[in-house]
Protein backbone atom coordinates (compact mmCIF):
# COMPACT_ATOMS: atom_id res chain seq x y z
CA UNK A 1 0.00 0.00 0.00
CA UNK A 2 1.84 3.49 -0.94
CA UNK A 3 1.64 4.91 2.60
CA UNK A 4 0.33 8.40 3.08
CA UNK A 5 2.44 11.23 3.92
CA UNK A 6 2.91 13.21 7.49
CA UNK A 7 1.29 16.14 5.89
CA UNK A 8 -1.44 14.08 4.55
CA UNK A 9 -2.51 12.39 7.40
CA UNK A 10 -1.50 14.48 10.48
CA UNK A 11 -2.74 17.85 8.34
CA UNK A 12 -5.91 16.35 7.83
CA UNK A 13 -6.58 15.97 10.97
CA UNK A 14 -5.34 18.81 12.71
CA UNK A 15 -4.80 17.23 16.21
CA UNK A 16 -2.04 18.01 18.76
CA UNK A 17 0.06 14.57 18.94
CA UNK A 18 2.96 13.76 20.91
CA UNK A 19 6.08 13.39 18.69
CA UNK A 20 8.06 10.39 20.02
CA UNK A 21 12.24 10.71 19.34
CA UNK A 22 13.63 6.98 19.55
CA UNK A 23 17.40 7.65 19.60
CA UNK A 24 20.76 7.13 21.65
CA UNK A 25 24.02 6.76 20.18
CA UNK A 26 24.28 3.31 21.38
CA UNK A 27 20.60 2.30 19.78
CA UNK A 28 21.85 3.71 16.55
CA UNK A 29 24.79 0.87 16.37
CA UNK A 30 22.19 -1.76 17.74
CA UNK A 31 19.86 -0.88 15.27
CA UNK A 32 22.12 -2.00 12.37
CA UNK A 33 21.96 -5.78 13.64
CA UNK A 34 17.98 -5.59 14.27
CA UNK A 35 15.49 -2.48 13.36
CA UNK A 36 13.87 -0.94 16.21
CA UNK A 37 10.93 -3.21 17.36
CA UNK A 38 7.58 -1.68 17.56
CA UNK A 39 6.05 -0.66 20.60
CA UNK A 40 4.89 -2.77 23.10
CA UNK A 41 1.86 -4.46 22.06
CA UNK A 42 1.86 -3.27 18.79
CA UNK A 43 0.30 -4.59 15.26
CA UNK A 44 2.57 -4.63 12.24
CA UNK A 45 1.89 -4.29 8.86
CA UNK A 46 0.83 -1.41 6.84
CA UNK A 47 -2.51 -0.36 8.65
CA UNK A 48 -4.51 -1.05 5.51
CA UNK A 49 -8.06 -1.47 7.09
CA UNK A 50 -7.20 0.87 9.70
CA UNK A 51 -6.68 3.54 7.36
CA UNK A 52 -9.49 2.93 5.36
CA UNK A 53 -11.96 3.62 8.59
CA UNK A 54 -9.27 6.60 9.30
CA UNK A 55 -10.06 8.36 6.07
CA UNK A 56 -13.42 7.91 6.20
CA UNK A 57 -13.77 9.37 9.81
CA UNK A 58 -11.84 12.52 8.79
CA UNK A 59 -14.48 13.07 5.94
CA UNK A 60 -16.93 12.72 8.29
CA UNK A 61 -15.39 15.04 10.75
CA UNK A 62 -14.55 17.44 7.42
CA UNK A 63 -18.56 17.33 6.71
CA UNK A 64 -19.46 18.28 10.06
CA UNK A 65 -16.91 21.55 9.97
CA UNK A 66 -18.64 22.68 6.91
CA UNK A 67 -22.07 22.49 8.77
CA UNK A 68 -21.01 24.45 11.28
CA UNK A 69 -21.01 21.83 13.77
CA UNK A 70 -17.93 22.24 14.55
CA UNK A 71 -17.33 26.28 14.33
CA UNK A 72 -16.93 28.67 11.55
CA UNK A 73 -14.52 28.64 8.95
CA UNK A 74 -11.08 28.61 9.72
CA UNK A 75 -11.26 26.90 13.15
CA UNK A 76 -9.93 23.49 13.37
CA UNK A 77 -12.21 20.65 14.61
CA UNK A 78 -12.05 19.45 17.99
CA UNK A 79 -8.86 17.26 19.26
CA UNK A 80 -11.17 15.17 21.43
CA UNK A 81 -13.24 14.31 18.31
CA UNK A 82 -10.70 12.65 16.41
CA UNK A 83 -8.33 9.33 15.95
CA UNK A 84 -5.32 9.82 17.74
CA UNK A 85 -2.14 9.87 15.90
CA UNK A 86 1.90 10.35 16.78
CA UNK A 87 4.44 11.87 14.83
CA UNK A 88 7.46 9.35 15.07
CA UNK A 89 10.80 10.61 14.54
CA UNK A 90 14.63 9.25 14.15
CA UNK A 91 17.49 10.32 14.62
CA UNK A 92 19.90 7.83 12.55
CA UNK A 93 23.80 8.59 11.62
CA UNK A 94 24.37 10.69 8.87
CA UNK A 95 26.65 8.29 7.94
CA UNK A 96 24.09 6.00 6.48
CA UNK A 97 21.47 7.40 3.81
CA UNK A 98 18.89 4.67 4.05
CA UNK A 99 15.38 5.08 5.82
CA UNK A 100 14.97 3.51 9.50
CA UNK A 101 13.47 0.85 8.10
CA UNK A 102 16.11 -0.53 5.75
CA UNK A 103 18.92 -0.14 8.96
CA UNK A 104 18.84 -3.99 9.27
CA UNK A 105 20.70 -4.01 6.07
CA UNK A 106 23.54 -1.78 6.91
CA UNK A 107 26.53 -3.01 7.79
CA UNK A 108 27.63 -2.00 11.71
CA UNK A 109 30.72 -0.91 10.96
CA UNK A 110 29.02 2.05 8.50
CA UNK A 111 26.99 3.53 11.17
CA UNK A 112 29.53 5.56 12.77
CA UNK A 113 32.70 7.30 10.60
CA UNK A 114 34.17 10.48 10.32
CA UNK A 115 31.88 12.69 8.64
CA UNK A 116 28.86 12.02 11.22
CA UNK A 117 31.51 13.77 13.99
CA UNK A 118 33.78 15.94 11.90
CA UNK A 119 30.09 17.67 10.61
CA UNK A 120 29.00 19.50 14.04
CA UNK A 121 32.48 20.20 15.21
CA UNK A 122 36.00 22.44 15.03
CA UNK A 123 39.23 20.52 15.04
CA UNK A 124 40.11 21.93 18.27
CA UNK A 125 36.63 21.14 19.95
CA UNK A 126 36.95 18.87 23.09
CA UNK A 127 36.23 15.52 23.43
CA UNK A 128 33.74 15.66 26.29
CA UNK A 129 31.92 18.50 23.95
CA UNK A 130 31.94 17.47 20.40
CA UNK A 131 28.45 16.29 19.00
CA UNK A 132 27.12 13.99 16.23
CA UNK A 133 25.39 14.46 13.32
CA UNK A 134 22.42 12.98 11.92
CA UNK A 135 19.83 12.87 9.83
CA UNK A 136 16.35 13.19 10.49
CA UNK A 137 13.63 11.07 9.44
CA UNK A 138 9.92 11.31 10.17
CA UNK A 139 6.83 9.34 9.36
CA UNK A 140 3.06 9.07 10.85
CA UNK A 141 1.53 6.16 13.18
CA UNK A 142 -1.79 5.84 14.34
CA UNK A 143 -1.84 6.01 18.68
CA UNK A 144 -2.38 3.62 20.82
CA UNK A 145 -3.73 0.47 21.05
CA UNK A 146 -2.57 -0.19 17.37
CA UNK A 147 0.35 1.93 16.41
CA UNK A 148 0.21 1.52 12.69
CA UNK A 149 2.39 2.92 10.49
CA UNK A 150 0.33 4.86 8.22
CA UNK A 151 3.11 6.92 6.30
CA UNK A 152 6.43 6.25 4.72
CA UNK A 153 9.65 7.61 6.30
CA UNK A 154 10.58 10.75 4.84
CA UNK A 155 13.91 12.59 5.92
CA UNK A 156 13.28 16.11 6.77
CA UNK A 157 16.62 17.64 7.66
CA UNK A 158 20.17 17.29 9.72
CA UNK A 159 20.97 18.39 13.36
CA UNK A 160 23.73 17.86 15.90
CA UNK A 161 23.41 16.22 19.13
CA UNK A 162 26.16 15.26 21.78
CA UNK A 163 25.89 11.83 22.85
CA UNK A 164 25.12 12.79 26.58
CA UNK A 165 22.53 15.27 25.71
CA UNK A 166 19.84 13.57 23.25
CA UNK A 167 16.30 15.05 23.24
CA UNK A 168 13.94 13.26 25.39
CA UNK A 169 11.74 10.32 24.15
CA UNK A 170 8.57 11.81 24.16
CA UNK A 171 7.64 15.63 24.32
CA UNK A 172 4.75 17.54 23.20
CA UNK A 173 4.08 18.74 19.50
CA UNK A 174 1.78 20.03 17.21
CA UNK A 175 0.97 18.62 13.86
CA UNK A 176 0.79 21.14 11.51
CA UNK A 177 -2.95 22.08 10.17
CA UNK A 178 -4.01 24.14 7.09
CA UNK A 179 -5.10 27.05 9.32
CA UNK A 180 -1.56 27.11 10.03
CA UNK A 181 -0.71 27.34 6.81
CA UNK A 182 -3.37 30.13 5.79
CA UNK A 183 -2.57 32.43 8.57
CA UNK A 184 1.03 32.22 7.55
CA UNK A 185 0.24 33.61 4.04
CA UNK A 186 -2.57 35.51 3.98
CA UNK A 187 -0.69 38.60 3.94
CA UNK A 188 2.07 37.56 1.71
CA UNK A 189 2.59 40.68 -0.68
CA UNK A 190 3.48 38.52 -3.50
CA UNK A 191 0.25 36.97 -3.51
CA UNK A 192 -1.16 41.40 -4.20
CA UNK A 193 -1.31 41.79 -7.68
CA UNK A 194 -1.04 45.21 -9.04
CA UNK A 195 -3.60 46.62 -11.51
CA UNK A 196 -2.43 47.74 -15.19
CA UNK A 197 -4.49 50.43 -16.94
CA UNK A 198 -4.19 51.45 -20.52
CA UNK A 199 -4.09 54.07 -21.08
CA UNK A 200 -1.77 54.91 -17.85
CA UNK A 201 -2.17 57.65 -15.77
CA UNK A 202 -5.52 59.20 -17.42
CA UNK A 203 -7.91 58.46 -19.62
CA UNK A 204 -11.25 60.22 -20.92
CA UNK A 205 -14.82 60.43 -19.85
CA UNK A 206 -16.78 57.19 -21.90
CA UNK A 207 -13.45 56.00 -23.16
CA UNK A 208 -12.88 52.42 -22.96
CA UNK A 209 -10.36 52.15 -20.30
CA UNK A 210 -8.32 48.61 -20.68
CA UNK A 211 -7.55 47.10 -17.21
CA UNK A 212 -5.19 43.87 -17.01
CA UNK A 213 -3.09 42.30 -13.60
CA UNK A 214 -0.73 39.16 -13.98
CA UNK A 215 -2.29 35.95 -13.71
CA UNK A 216 0.70 33.83 -12.86
CA UNK A 217 0.52 31.59 -10.03
CA UNK A 218 1.63 32.72 -6.45
CA UNK A 219 4.09 30.32 -4.94
CA UNK A 220 6.42 30.70 -1.88
CA UNK A 221 8.87 27.35 -1.44
CA UNK A 222 11.04 26.56 1.78
CA UNK A 223 8.89 28.14 4.44
CA UNK A 224 9.25 27.10 7.86
CA UNK A 225 6.66 26.36 10.31
CA UNK A 226 6.53 24.96 13.36
CA UNK A 227 10.19 23.18 12.10
CA UNK A 228 8.60 21.97 9.36
CA UNK A 229 9.37 22.92 5.73
CA UNK A 230 6.47 24.08 3.68
CA UNK A 231 5.77 25.01 0.04
CA UNK A 232 3.25 26.85 -1.00
CA UNK A 233 1.49 27.60 -4.41
CA UNK A 234 -1.43 29.66 -5.16
CA UNK A 235 -3.59 29.32 -8.53
CA UNK A 236 -5.91 32.30 -9.30
CA UNK A 237 -9.42 31.26 -9.63
CA UNK A 238 -10.91 35.02 -9.75
CA UNK A 239 -10.76 38.55 -9.85
CA UNK A 240 -12.59 41.24 -8.71
CA UNK A 241 -11.75 45.02 -9.73
CA UNK A 242 -12.88 48.34 -8.63
CA UNK A 243 -12.60 51.52 -10.74
CA UNK A 244 -12.55 53.81 -8.19
CA UNK A 245 -15.73 55.44 -8.72
CA UNK A 246 -17.85 53.28 -7.07
CA UNK A 247 -18.12 50.74 -9.58
CA UNK A 248 -16.71 47.05 -9.55
CA UNK A 249 -16.79 43.45 -11.55
CA UNK A 250 -15.61 40.17 -10.95
CA UNK A 251 -13.89 38.25 -13.57
CA UNK A 252 -12.39 34.88 -13.87
CA UNK A 253 -10.04 36.27 -16.44
CA UNK A 254 -6.95 38.56 -15.43
CA UNK A 255 -7.35 40.79 -18.45
CA UNK A 256 -4.77 41.34 -20.77
CA UNK A 257 -3.28 44.39 -23.10
CA UNK A 258 -4.23 46.42 -25.26
CA UNK A 259 -5.59 45.69 -28.19
CA UNK A 260 -7.25 42.83 -26.37
CA UNK A 261 -9.93 44.30 -24.30
CA UNK A 262 -10.78 41.34 -22.07
CA UNK A 263 -12.04 44.08 -18.96
CA UNK A 264 -12.49 47.34 -19.39
CA UNK A 265 -14.70 50.26 -17.95
CA UNK A 266 -16.31 53.66 -19.50
CA UNK A 267 -16.49 56.60 -16.54
CA UNK A 268 -19.02 58.54 -16.50
CA UNK A 269 -17.84 61.51 -15.08
CA UNK A 270 -14.16 63.44 -15.05
CA UNK A 271 -11.73 62.64 -11.82
CA UNK A 272 -8.37 64.32 -10.40
CA UNK A 273 -7.34 60.73 -9.13
CA UNK A 274 -8.86 57.65 -8.58
CA UNK A 275 -7.34 54.16 -6.97
CA UNK A 276 -7.88 51.55 -9.17
CA UNK A 277 -7.47 47.87 -7.39
CA UNK A 278 -7.98 43.82 -7.82
CA UNK A 279 -8.75 41.62 -5.17
CA UNK A 280 -7.45 38.30 -6.25
CA UNK A 281 -9.05 34.93 -4.90
CA UNK A 282 -6.56 31.77 -4.61
CA UNK A 283 -7.01 28.28 -4.74
CA UNK A 284 -3.84 27.17 -2.43
CA UNK A 285 -2.05 23.89 -2.05
CA UNK A 286 0.74 23.10 0.14
CA UNK A 287 3.57 19.90 1.27
CA UNK A 288 4.77 19.78 4.05
CA UNK A 289 8.30 18.08 4.45
CA UNK A 290 8.27 17.25 0.14
CA UNK A 291 5.26 15.06 1.05
CA UNK A 292 1.74 14.92 -0.64
CA UNK A 293 0.77 18.16 -2.08
CA UNK A 294 -3.01 19.08 -0.42
CA UNK A 295 -5.55 21.72 -0.20
CA UNK A 296 -6.03 24.37 1.59
CA UNK A 297 -10.03 24.70 2.36
CA UNK A 298 -10.32 28.09 2.63
CA UNK A 299 -9.87 30.29 -0.63
CA UNK A 300 -7.00 32.95 -0.07
CA UNK A 301 -7.64 36.26 -0.98
CA UNK A 302 -5.17 39.33 -1.49
CA UNK A 303 -5.90 42.85 -2.34
CA UNK A 304 -3.63 44.32 -4.61
CA UNK A 305 -2.01 48.05 -3.92
CA UNK A 306 -4.25 50.58 -5.57
CA UNK A 307 -3.11 52.03 -8.97
CA UNK A 308 -3.97 55.52 -9.64
CA UNK A 309 -6.11 56.67 -12.35
CA UNK A 310 -7.18 60.26 -13.77
CA UNK A 311 -10.17 60.85 -15.54
CA UNK A 312 -10.88 63.70 -17.86
CA UNK A 313 -13.37 65.01 -20.29
CA UNK A 314 -12.76 65.34 -24.26
CA UNK A 315 -13.95 69.15 -25.22
CA UNK A 316 -14.50 69.54 -29.17
CA UNK A 317 -13.08 72.94 -30.21
CA UNK A 318 -14.04 74.12 -33.65
CA UNK A 319 -10.85 75.12 -35.91
CA UNK A 320 -10.36 77.16 -38.95
CA UNK A 321 -8.87 75.62 -41.24
CA UNK A 322 -7.02 78.45 -43.18
CA UNK A 323 -6.10 79.76 -39.74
Amino acid sequence: MTGISLAKVGTALGVATALVIALDVGAAVAAAASPTPSPTGTVTGDGSSDLAELSAEIKRKQREREKGKQGGPGKSISDRTLPALIVETRLVSACVSDPPDRLGQVPAATIMCSRGSDTCNEPTTPAADRQWYFNVWRRTRSGPPAYLALGRWLHVGYECHRPGELPPRVVPARVLTWVDVYNAVRNERAAKKRVVVQPAGRTLVNAETVFSTSGDDWTKYGMVLLGFKVDVEGRPTSYFWKFGDGESLTTKSAGRPYPAKDVTHKYLRKAQRLGVTVTTTYKVRYRVDGGAWQSIEQPLTAVGPATPLGVREAIAVLVDPAG
